[in-house]
């Protein structure tokens, strides 16, 4: 599913464990509780999207655009990390 379009889907409480998800745009998405474990979402646009109860645990998110616009840099694994002039 990688560069796929999942803006304003709903995937609240999906398992989507190891996922090829590179380049996906999930804008506006309801991600509420979905297990994003070990998932590849490198490159993925997660502006807007509920993010509730998401299970990230090794998930890669390097350079993903995080839900609130920030960018995820290079070696996120499981949360989002930011430099900190962002």
């Amino acid at each position: 599913a990688e560069y796929t379009n999942f803006n304003q889907a709903d995937l609240s409480y999906a398992v989507l464990s190891r996922g090829q998800f590179k380049g996906a745009s999930f804008r506006q998405a309801d991600l509420s509780y979905v297990d994003f474990q070990q998932a590849d979402l490198s490159y993925a646009d997660m502006t807007g999207a509920n993010m509730g109860g998401v299970n990230l645990e090794g998930a890669n998110l390097s350079q993903t655009i995080w839900f609130d616009g920030r960018v995820c840099i290079v070696g996120s694994i499981g949360r989002c990390l930011v430099r900190n002039d962002q």
